[in-house]
């Protein structure tokens, strides 16, 4: 299945470069500031209340088998002065691990609190790695402030803790730069304006996992995926959101999970991929009857679903579109492949004229309209003898193949589905309409097959 979403993912979004590895760690730790220091703790409290202060700070000269058990760290004040440096660099982060050479960090139980500007909670970055387990509590409450976050190959993991963020741009969970985030039967929340339930960022890969967990996004998104990296949702998790857009004022981006890139399209994609979990719009949002659950701009994405619950309420299941704030305009659309298996999707798929969309059904089912204003750049769709797509308008799309040869399982209701006639359909194609008339379908992709 991945080599086959593969060969359509580079298919639909042809403009890709070979990444160069990243390895441009450059930051004089040196320069670190902090009130603990490569040491372990015990059921201590450990307080800072400086800018630019970490509370614990361990690298490559940490003592051996660091273990930090049932204490209370907190950062009570001191706001960073370089909010980029917080996010990259882990800056004045309550606890901060840096290096490929330093000893894996074990928070156990207790709880951590930080109440400053760019105050992170947990922080690894350049190949350090750390983890949280066994009823840790989290808690931010300033702006740029996340529970979970690695960047360049760092590595951070939760098992069985709880993280809330209050402040602003506050994920509670953060992948930057080829990090790695990972969450297992844990519960998060956020209630800050882009405060992410899940935020990927980076144009050199990385990758945020979870399972088994819950949370709740009130005034922002499940996910959002900006560059080129992978969030992937599994086992029995829960996400919900309130969908809200990064900017009030403009309210194109509203979405459960959106997939994008904020700088050059001359990039590998994202891939957000969900298997036997739940996703959804809440229905107190202000942006439940308006927000799609999927958008995709200035990206080619790639979305895996496979026996997940998708809640919402405005009757879009994807919008793959361009903007006036993303990209280079006439090159910034939406390009998605879908892979859905045991899926069943209620909801409209709306493209616009420079987006395309690649829908690959496994015993899955779609109930909505596909294109509906035939505008897309381009729709392939293709479904095994297992699925069924039933259109409740009429739609369009550039080619389909279908595993069942009479199309029987192609439900028209009232509406009527026209194949090869989208901008850019294969040239010479014939143009037909599936009715309820099988035996002329299926003379007519005789007719299309010899051409």
């Amino acid at each position: 299945m991945n080599s086959l979403l593969l060969i359509c993912f580079l298919l639909i979004n042809p403009i890709i470069l070979l990444l160069p590895e990243n390895n441009n760690f450059q930051y004089d730790y040196s320069t670190i500031k902090s009130v603990s220091k490569n040491t372990g703790l015990d059921s201590q409290t450990v307080t800072s209340k400086e800018s630019d202060e970490s509370v614990i700070y361990f690298s490559p000269e940490a003592e051996p088998n660091i273990l930090i058990t049932n204490s209370i760290i907190n950062k009570e004040s001191g706001d960073s002065s370089k909010l980029e440096d917080s996010d990259l660099y882990g800056l004045n982060a309550a606890i901060l691990a840096q290096g490929k050479d330093t000893p894996i960090v074990s928070v156990i139980g207790g709880q951590i609190t930080t109440n400053a500007k760019g105050a992170n909670a947990v922080f690894g970055t350049n190949e350090a790695t750390i983890s949280t387990t066994s009823g840790l509590t989290i808690t931010t409450n300033g702006i740029s402030s996340r529970g979970l976050i690695s960047t360049f190959k760092g590595s951070v993991a939760g098992n069985e803790i709880s993280i809330t963020t209050n402040g602003e741009s506050s994920p509670a969970l953060e992948m930057n730069e080829q990090g790695t985030s990972v969450c297992i039967g844990c519960t998060l929340n956020t209630n800050g304006k882009n405060s992410h339930l899940l935020y990927s960022k980076g144009s050199n890969g990385g990758s945020i996992n979870i399972e088994n967990t819950k949370g709740t996004a009130q005034n922002s998104k499940i996910a959002c995926l900006d560059g080129s990296n992978t969030i992937s949702i599994k086992k029995n998790s829960e996400m919900k959101c309130g969908a809200n857009p990064s900017k009030e004022d403009n309210d194109m981006d509203q979405s459960g999970i959106m997939l994008y890139q904020s700088g050059s399209r001359l990039l590998t994609g994202n891939t957000f991929g969900c298997e036997d979990s739940i996703l959804e719009i809440l229905s107190t949002s202000k942006y439940y009857s308006t927000a799609p659950m999927f958008f995709v701009t200035n990206n080619g994405a790639a979305i895996q679903l496979k026996n997940c619950q998708i809640k919402y309420g405005s009757n879009i299941f994807i919008n793959l579109k361009s903007t006036d704030v993303w990209g280079e305009k006439g090159s910034n659309g939406g390009d998605a492949t879908i892979y859905l298996t045991e899926q069943n999707i209620e909801g409209d798929f709306v493209i616009d004229g420079i987006s395309t969309l690649n829908l690959i059904l496994k015993k899955s089912t779609i109930k909505g309209t596909i294109n509906g204003a035939n505008t897309a750049k381009l729709v392939n769709i293709n479904l095994d003898i297992d699925s069924k797509i039933t259109i409740t308008g009429n739609s369009y799309c550039s080619s389909m193949t279908n595993g069942i040869k009479d199309g029987s399982n192609l439900i028209n209701e009232t509406y009527k589905w026209t194949i090869g006639t989208t901008p850019d359909g294969p040239t010479g194609s014939a143009k037909y309409i599936l009715s309820s008339s099988f035996g002329i379908l299926y003379l007519c992709l005789i007719l299309i097959i010899l051409n």
